[in-house]
């Protein structure tokens, strides 16, 4: 206890008790604050980018007991409590220090705690953003330089862990910044705003190079996530049987019960329609497919050979538009999952000659992954076709013509089993014969998609 308060002493010294007190949850976050986005839709950026929109509250009080308190506007994170486990088994004593707030130039140590021996685990209340740095007490010797990220509340020094922070060792480059901007971004906070990228182009500055593993980073109990899956046994085939039910509004229609397959009218306004494809018109480019995975998790990117259209991700603005926020709400109600288990939209224009090939939308693999497998698909018409562009389902010999404003909705797992593919719904876009297709693909996942997609583990890392 003392040893915290000294820690907390320091902090106000130095001015640093508000330091780092509010966090973006999204990498996006800083540019969409940028473009306007912080007074153009308040709500959602106040509580999500309240770093980026300057919406924090940073009074910060000190309780008796050492510990932080504090209030934070828009959901903004205040002191947060971070333990370090002992797990090196050569090392008989551990000494953590606090080095600085992670923004600053000057580094000075305040010994924090000791953690005196294997497995031995000890807490210390802390900020986002904030650097301690690790060492062998008897002799000094630094072990490893940890920096506190969020939803990081457990910090275990290990082997592995303290190879990939050691300078001196043979594969240093593991953990070589890639740029010479790194530094600056680390100091402008964007460790914090978008780790995924910045853990895997920027690890030293970030002080994360552990993070590198995606054995470390990608854990689903390491993740601030929930390890519940949207779907257990049986509750697929329930929610398509409920559907027309809930949704007569949508006017339903199944086109297959095995599987289900489902198709719902007027889904989308035209209002949305407009606003979510003005915002990605400048961003169409070839599609691409899925390609190899390093040994940090990252996935190669490669031409299709399978497809010819263009995509273009609803990120950044695309993504905050009230009119996405709201057709995301009416899928997440029809599916009875969570926003956080998709993908951002996909938008698809198919020219005339362009098509897709037959495919399926979930790989066994995928069970690997934090966000699992992709459950359903659910697929919207963006525009009216002159003449092709049909969704073929060959195994059903089925084909849905394009309409705009509609929505297709089938499931890519078994409902008795969600960890396994649908073997049904393999499917394939017709070419275009005449006109343009422009649609929409929403993937759903098992579990949350976007915390592990943050973290870089989902094969895509955005700069933040």
């Amino acid at each position: 206890m003392a040893a915290r308060r000294f820690f907390l002493a320091a902090l106000c010294a130095r001015g640093l008790t508000h330091a780092a007190t509010c966090i973006d949850t999204n990498p996006n976050c800083e540019g969409w604050a940028a473009a306007g986005e912080c007074l153009a839709n308040p709500q959602y950026m106040r509580s999500s980018c309240a770093l980026s929109c300057d919406s924090c509250d940073d009074s910060v009080e000190i309780s008796a007991d050492g510990s932080v308190e504090g209030s934070a506007e828009g959901g903004a994170v205040a002191g947060i409590p971070v333990s370090f486990v002992h797990a090196l088994g050569d090392v008989a004593e551990l000494e953590i220090t606090w080095l600085g707030d992670g923004r600053g130039e000057a580094e000075s140590e305040v010994p924090i705690m000791t953690l005196h021996q294997m497995g031995e685990r000890s807490t210390v209340t802390t900020f986002i953003g904030h650097v301690f740095a690790v060492n062998e007490k008897v002799t000094g010797r630094r072990i490893s330089r940890v920096r506190m990220l969020p939803g990081r509340d457990i910090m275990t020094i290990d082997a592995a862990h303290a190879k990939m922070h050691d300078t001196n060792a043979a594969d240093v480059k593991l953990c070589a910044d890639r740029y010479d901007s790194c530094p600056q971004r680390a100091r402008d906070g964007e460790c914090e705003r978008g780790p995924g990228w910045m853990v895997m182009y920027c690890p030293r500055s970030c002080d994360s190079c552990h993070l590198r593993d995606p054995q470390v980073r990608c854990n689903r109990d390491a993740l601030d996530m929930s390890t519940s899956p949207a779907l257990e046994p049986g509750d697929l085939a329930a929610t398509f049987e409920e559907i027309v039910s809930r949704f007569p509004q949508f006017s339903p229609k199944i086109l297959s019960t095995a599987p289900y397959v489902v198709t719902l009218e007027n889904f989308v306004e035209d209002h949305e329609i407009d606003a979510i494809l003005g915002s990605v018109s400048q961003s169409f480019s070839r599609s691409t497919d899925q390609g190899a995975v390093d040994q940090f998790g990252e996935q190669q990117k490669v031409v299709s050979q399978g497809r010819t259209s263009e995509n273009a991700w609803c990120i950044g603005r695309c993504d905050t538009l009230p009119e996405t926020r709201a057709v995301m709400e009416r899928i997440a109600n029809v599916t009875r999952v969570p926003q956080e288990n998709f993908e951002n939209f996909q938008v698809l224009r198919y020219l005339p000659g362009q098509y897709y090939r037959t495919h399926h939308d979930m790989s066994h693999e995928d069970n690997r992954l934090a966000s699992g497998p992709r459950i359903y698909t659910f697929f919207l018409y963006l525009s009216d076709v002159e003449e092709g562009g049909a969704t073929n389902f060959p195994k059903l010999n089925m084909d849905v013509f394009p309409k705009k404003g509609s929505a297709l909705l089938w499931p890519s797992v078994l409902s008795d089993d969600p960890t396994r593919q649908e073997p049904m719904t393999f499917h394939q876009a017709k070419s275009v014969e005449k006109g343009v297709k422009f649609a929409a693909n929403s993937w759903i996942h098992l579990y949350n998609y976007r915390e592990p997609n943050l973290w870089g583990c989902t094969g895509a890392f955005d700069a933040p």
